[in-house]
C-alpha cells in the first residue's frame, strides 16, 4: 500500500515570462496619493508537454488612468501521472484542485514582484510595490477547469 498522498501533485516551475511592461508617464501625477490596484489571473495549458501556465497581470491606476501595466506568467511542468489523472478526454479539459492552483498563483504573484521591483529600480515607479494578495480568493470553484 503507498503512501503518497493523492491531494498532492508534483510540478515544477520551469520558466518565468516578462509578458508585457509599460509606464505612462503622462498618466502619473506625482503629487496625487490615490493609487488604485486592478488585478486578474488566468490559467491555460499545453497539454502536450503537460504545463500549466498561470498568468498575472497589474495595473496601477490614478484618477481611473492607468500608469504602469505590469503582466507575467510561470510555465510549470505537472508530474505525467498526476496530469494524466486529472484530464477528463471526453470533455476535453483538465481538472486540477483549487489548493493547488492557489499554489501556482502565489508562486507567480511572487516571481511578478520581483520582476516589477528590477524593471522600475532607480525609477520614481519603484515605490509602486505589489501587496500581499490572496490569490485563493481570485479562484472562485473548488476545482479549475481548463481547456485542453
Amino acid at each position: 500500500m503507498s503512501n503518497q498522498n493523492k491531494d498532492v501533485i508534483g510540478f515544477a516551475l520551469i520558466k518565468l515570462h516578462l509578458d508585457e511592461f509599460a509606464v505612462i508617464d503622462d498618466a502619473y501625477n506625482k503629487g496625487d496619493d490615490g493609487i488604485g490596484l486592478v488585478t486578474t489571473l488566468h490559467f491555460s495549458t499545453r497539454k502536450e508537454s503537460r504545463i500549466i501556465r498561470c498568468s498575472v497581470k497589474f495595473r496601477f491606476e490614478q484618477e481611473q488612468k492607468t500608469f504602469l501595466v505590469f503582466a507575467a506568467s510561470c510555465d510549470f511542468a505537472i508530474e505525467p501521472d498526476a496530469w494524466d489523472a486529472s484530464v477528463d478526454v471526453e470533455k476535453k479539459h483538465v481538472v486540477f484542485p483549487r489548493n493547488m492552483m492557489a499554489h501556482l498563483a502565489m508562486l507567480t504573484v511572487g516571481s511578478a514582484r520581483g520582476m516589477l521591483h528590477v524593471k522600475t529600480e532607480n525609477t520614481d515607479f519603484n515605490k509602486f510595490l505589489l501587496p500581499t494578495i490572496n490569490v485563493s480568493e481570485m479562484i472562485e470553484d473548488d476545482d479549475v477547469v481548463l481547456d485542453i
